[in-house]
């Protein structure tokens, strides 16, 4: 996976844009807009061509309105699947923006959990947390198969009128062993 690619998911504008593509399943860039008021339009229909550019959406239907096109896109199955990342390629500067990006994604999810009327951690099952594992090479692998094994059972394929949309995230940094 190259760091665009990469980037084109972690912008702050394109995660939110994938999470209200998300909440409506298959969306018009109408839709999308009136979930994202602050997002000029021009700007909302430069950021879906790059995420369809990217493979991060696909169009799946388009229809004739007053004389445009207008896209139906949907989040791929899995936009990961496609991209293949050497992590030698990328330099500490790349590493360290991405992580900005993922983290102000964050920031602005829960900006924008806190902005509700009710913050109501409990029923709605927020939860943020930071783990230590000691764990070999082979153990962290094992251990993201199995995390991933967990995110397929739970992931977009379970979707229904009665699901509430979560959004789950981590980060496994290993810690930096001290040289003696």
């Amino acid at each position: 996976m190259n760091t665009e690619t990469i980037s084109t998911i972690l912008n702050p504008i394109r995660m939110q844009i994938l999470k209200a593509v998300m909440f409506h399943r298959q969306a018009t860039p109408k839709m999308i807009a009136e979930q994202l008021p602050g997002v000029p339009i021009a700007s909302l229909y430069r950021h879906l061509n790059k995420m369809i550019e990217e493979n991060v959406l696909e169009i799946v239907s388009e229809q004739k309105v007053r004389g445009a096109m207008e896209k139906t896109v949907k989040v791929r199955e899995n936009p990961l699947q496609t991209m293949t990342l050497r992590a030698e390629e990328l330099k500490k500067a790349d590493v360290l923006e991405l992580f900005y990006s993922f983290s102000v994604a964050q920031m602005m999810d829960m900006t924008a959990y806190v902005g509700e009327d009710e913050v109501a951690i409990e029923k709605n099952h927020l939860s943020f947390r930071s783990y230590i594992l000691n764990l070999s090479d082979e153990e962290v692998l094992s251990f993201i198969r199995e995390v991933q094994a967990i995110i397929n059972k739970y992931g977009p394929a379970t979707s229904n009128d009665q699901n509430r949309p979560h959004k789950f995230s981590f980060a496994l940094i290993p810690e930096r062993l001290e040289k003696k």
